[in-house]
This record gives structure tokens, C-alpha cells and sequence, in this order.
């Protein structure tokens, strides 16, 4: 007896025919062509579309309009992308403010062409961009005139404009200045500006010093611009435990001072005055500067575990003349530049008075 052997029956599958081979073959070659156009397709998109492999572009980050426009209250965004385009639009905004409101008080008429230049600061719109380049230098900040657009770096935001200040309102007028098509490259005109900025600072502090050295005499028992008011003040009330403070405040602003504006005296190649316009070598030059200053005189003392202060007011003059020596007699208008500057010599007084509520500070 034989007995048979049988293999365990194994669960059925397709049987794999010679067409069945064939359609696999195709199904696997169309997969692999599939990707390989896909991936042609997208290397092409990235060699169209240079943007797209450089997401770090320019992104708007202010618009002046909603600066000046009241009935905009929009907010100020900044780029999607990051980058301190929020905090920068700020330091922006802080600072275009003060600057028009320099700009359009008298004091730079006849220096920059204010009506041609603030409808232009009003328009601009700021963009933030790294690795900003023109002529193979690196740039800090561009301006784009045609396109009313300002580009600037973020490292221009975090290190220039930082803060308010006279320097940021400078470098900021220097783009706006070009972005209207004044010529600044010199940086003659912003440079001006920051000039007269710091100008009236260091009158601030001038006055406060003099005011200083005059309460200094007062508490000493000298004769001082105040006559004796302070002293009298802390002989009749007892309670001031501090000498007084000094703070100071101007009274509107000042006009640029121009030297050579005035220059009625002709002199010589030996700087001796003559009438004679042919043997002109130089003229002689008369300038004032003149402000008005709130001067307050504070008084401190301690009550019942308060501070409290009483205040004495006084109207402060600062006058300073000038005399400047130019070369050549110049135009009124200065066509081929400012004159050449030969030396220039002033003497600076004070005087201060006690203030009436109905003084006209004229």
C-alpha cells in the first residue's frame, strides 16, 4: 500500500500571469516618471521664482498716512515675518512726529524746503530688509523716490533708531530728504538740522547753569538776578529741608541763527573796514540769537511722611551776539553755496526777572 503525501493547502492568491506581470511593470514605471516630473516641476517653480527659496524680502512694517491721517486708527503692524518690525514702526513713528513738528515751525524755512518736503514724509512707506547693497557697498537704510518707499535694516532699527532723540531725526530726514529729491548727499542739509537740535540743548542746559550759579549766590548772601526772593522765601518758612532745584523750560522756539546773514561792513585783504566794493576781501557779519526761558526754582520739604514743593517762577533771557568774518562779499541767496567762513566770535549774557502772571513774553 502506497500511501500518498499530501502538502498542507496554503491559502489561494492571484495567480501571476505573464499579463499580469506586464500591467505591474507599466504601474511601477508610471509611479517613477510621476515623481520624477514632480520634482522637475518643482525645481523649475524654485529656478522661476527666486522669491520663493528667499522668504526674508522686504516686509511693510509702516505707512506714514496712518500716522497723520486722525481718522485712521488702524494699528501699526509689523512684518509677518518678524524681525522688530513692530517695535521699529515705533521708534519710527515717535520720531517723524517730533520731526514735522520741527519742520513746520518757522525756524527752517529758508534752510530746507519744508513745503516740498513734509507732503512727501507724510506719503512714505517704511519696508525692513537685511543685506541691503547698491554700488557693492552694504546699506544701512534706501530710498526709492519713484515708489515712495524707504528700505531699512533692522540693524539701522535696533542701533539708530532706538530712541527719540536729534540723531534719529537727523538720519530719518536724510531718507526723507532724498525720498523728496533734495540733495543730502553730503548730509549738509540733516546735518544742519541735528546742528540747530543741539543748539537748542545746550541752551537749555546754559540757562540752567546760569540760573544755578545765580541761586548759589542767593543762599550765600550775595546779589543775584533774583533780589533776594528766594532768600526770603526760606527765612520765612522754615519747613524747606533741601536747597531749592532748578529745572528750566524754553518758551517757544528759536530761530536758526545765520551769522552771515547781516553783513553790512566791507574790509580789506588786511580785514581793515572800507567803502570801496573793489578792494573788498571780506565782510563783517552781525548775528543775535535771543530766547526766553521758563526758570523754575522748586522748594522741597517733608510733612507727615509726605513731599511736598512750592514753586517760584522766573522769566530767563539768554542773548547771544554774534560777529563772523566771510570771505568775499556774498549773494543774498548764496548761489554757489554758504560763503566761506572765516572766524566767528560771540559774547553771551543772561537776565531773569520774577514772573507775572500777566507777564507777555515778548
Amino acid at each position: 500500500m502506497e500511501l500518498a503525501l499530501h502538502e498542507p493547502e496554503q491559502e489561494k492568491g492571484p495567480i501571476m500571469t505573464k499579463s499580469n506581470k506586464t500591467v505591474k511593470s507599466l504601474y511601477i514605471t508610471l509611479v517613477f516618471l510621476l515623481g520624477a516630473l514632480q520634482s522637475t516641476v518643482a525645481c523649475a517653480t524654485t529656478q522661476r521664482n527666486p522669491a520663493a527659496s528667499n522668504p526674508a524680502g522686504p516686509s511693510l512694517i509702516l505707512d506714514n498716512k496712518i500716522i497723520f491721517d486722525d481718522t485712521n486708527s488702524r494699528p501699526i503692524e509689523g512684518p509677518r515675518t518678524g524681525g522688530g518690525g513692530n517695535s521699529c514702526a515705533l521708534a519710527i513713528t515717535q520720531n517723524t512726529k517730533s520731526l514735522v513738528t520741527l519742520l513746520e515751525r518757522d525756524s527752517f524755512y529758508g534752510i530746507i524746503d519744508v513745503d516740498k518736503l513734509i507732503p512727501v514724509i507724510k506719503k512714505a512707506r517704511f519696508y525692513i530688509q537685511d543685506g541691503l547693497v547698491k554700488d557693492n557697498q552694504k546699506k544701512d537704510a534706501m530710498n526709492f523716490p519713484k515708489e515712495g518707499k524707504i528700505l531699512i535694516t533692522p540693524n539701522f532699527c535696533a542701533t539708530e533708531l532706538v530712541e527719540l532723540s536729534g540723531r534719529s531725526m537727523s538720519l530719518l530726514l536724510h531718507e526723507y530728504l532724498g525720498l523728496a529729491g533734495i540733495d543730502d548727499q553730503k548730509y549738509q542739509l540733516s546735518g544742519k538740522f541735528l546742528e540747530i537740535y543741539a543748539a537748542t540743548s545746550v541752551k537749555g542746559a546754559e540757562v540752567q547753569a546760569y540760573l544755578s550759579n545765580e541761586l548759589k549766590k542767593e543762599v550765600s548772601g550775595k546779589k543775584s538776578c533774583f533780589g533776594g526772593l528766594i532768600q526770603k522765601q526760606i527765612d520765612e518758612d522754615s519747613r524747606y529741608v533741601n536747597t531749592p532745584d532748578v529745572q528750566v523750560q524754553q518758551l517757544g522756539a528759536s530761530e536758526p541763527v545765520i551769522t552771515f546773514r547781516y553783513c553790512p561792513t566791507l574790509l580789506d585783504k588786511n580785514r581793515k573796514e572800507t567803502e570801496n566794493e573793489k578792494k573788498a576781501a571780506y565782510r563783517k557779519c552781525h548775528a543775535t540769537d535771543a530766547s526766553v526761558w521758563l526758570g523754575v526754582i522748586a522748594f522741597h520739604w517733608r510733612r507727615k511722611a509726605t513731599d511736598e514743593t512750592a514753586n517760584l517762577y522766573f522769566k530767563v533771557s539768554r542773548t547771544e551776539e554774534f560777529e563772523t568774518i566771510i570771505k568775499g562779499p556774498p549773494s543774498p541767496l548764496f548761489p554757489d553755496g554758504w560763503p566761506e567762513v572765516v572766524s566767528t566770535t560771540s559774547q553771551l549774557s543772561f537776565s531773569c526777572k520774577p514772573l507775572q502772571i500777566d507777564d507777555s513774553w515778548e
